[in-house]
């Protein structure tokens, strides 16, 4: 027992001072005292997002450092230098057309929207470094990128809305506030994580797409259905990777597409909600010579799926799912 209130208070601070380090260490080796993985942890979550509102004038050449492309044909926009509201990127700089924007933005801009120009085929957006050496989220809510965009990477924003651009070669990463998506196109595939973590609650993705990549909509809570043209042919991740559904706890229904070959990996993993799973004739066994087209290679594809019906399993296993117990 401590003998007087003085060495009581003593070893109280000295308590405090040693939680308050281990907090602190903690954060910086998990990211969580960054604005950035604050975001991304769900602390927007506590607030509306306010969707700002677009640009209509194109910002002065002077408000951007460039570079050519690799080409020599065209301008590479690499940073902004001007400060707060929305940025709208020039068609030119310099004579030369805008072909790519792969832009650093300060933290402390007060950016919060961005249009791109007609022409740009490439878009990646992200801020300065923190004190920690680590790129942070930017708060802008609102982006505009024309059709001719084919790639982009815009994880570090905050924008609850997007338009994905008509020459869009696949489908990139987004950031976890999105809550809603639409296709002015059809891209090749959906890769690497573009949804992962988001706020989708409803995604109906295009007729024409073929392929479903990786982690795309792993760990989307918030998810509840999902629509699969048929023209689906591949769902997958590669070895270790987490599936392209898993612990989508709130999806209650899937459909199958008819032209659906293989289902690699454990892509509805702990889909705990999953209720409906629509399988077409040409995948069931009464189809006779396309019998077994769909392949599960991971039989774990449905695991954790405990809400799916009797009947349901049965199909699933007649088209070669063969893992223990749902």
């Amino acid at each position: 027992m401590f003998k007087n209130k003085k060495g009581m208070a003593v070893v109280a601070v000295f308590c405090m001072v040693v939680v308050c380090t281990s907090f602190f260490a903690c954060s910086k080796k998990d990211g969580s005292a960054s604005a950035g993985s604050g975001t991304e942890a769900g602390v927007v979550g506590k607030k509306k997002i306010k969707k700002a509102k677009l640009p209509t004038k194109p910002n002065a050449e002077t408000d951007f450092e460039v570079n050519l492309t690799s080409d020599s044909k065209g301008a590479k926009v690499t940073k902004y230098l001007g400060k707060g509201g929305g940025v709208y990127i020039p068609a030119t700089i310099q004579g030369l057309p805008v072909k790519e924007v792969d832009i650093e933005i300060s933290r402390t801009a007060g950016v919060t929207a961005l249009v791109v120009s007609d022409g740009c085929e490439y878009v990646r957006v992200y801020s300065d470094k923190d004190e920690y050496g680590e790129r942070t989220v930017l708060e802008i809510t609102n982006i505009s990128l024309p059709d001719s965009v084919e790639t982009y990477n815009l994880r570090n924003t905050m924008i609850t809305e997007f338009e994905v651009p008509a020459s869009a070669k696949k489908v990139g990463r987004l950031p976890v506030t999105l809550e809603k998506v639409s296709f002015r196109g059809v891209p090749g595939e959906i890769y690497d994580g573009a949804f992962e973590g988001s706020l989708l609650t409803s995604v109906v993705l295009p007729e024409g797409m073929k392929r479903i990549n990786r982690e795309v909509f792993y760990n989307c809570k918030k998810l509840v259905s999902v629509t699969l043209p048929d023209s689906i042919e591949f769902i997958g991740s590669n070895k270790g990777d987490a599936g392209v559904f898993a612990e989508c706890t709130s999806l209650e229904s899937i459909n199958l597409p008819a032209k659906l070959y293989v289902v690699y990996g454990p892509a509805f993993k702990n889909c705990s909600s999953l209720t409906k799973v629509d399988i077409p004739e040409s995948l069931l066994p009464e189809s006779g010579e396309l019998f077994g087209k769909v392949k599960f290679y991971d039989t774990s594809a449905f695991e954790g799926c405990n809400s799916l019906p009797l009947a349901t399993q049965a199909q699933l296993k007649d088209l070669g799912y063969t893992w223990g117990k749902f």
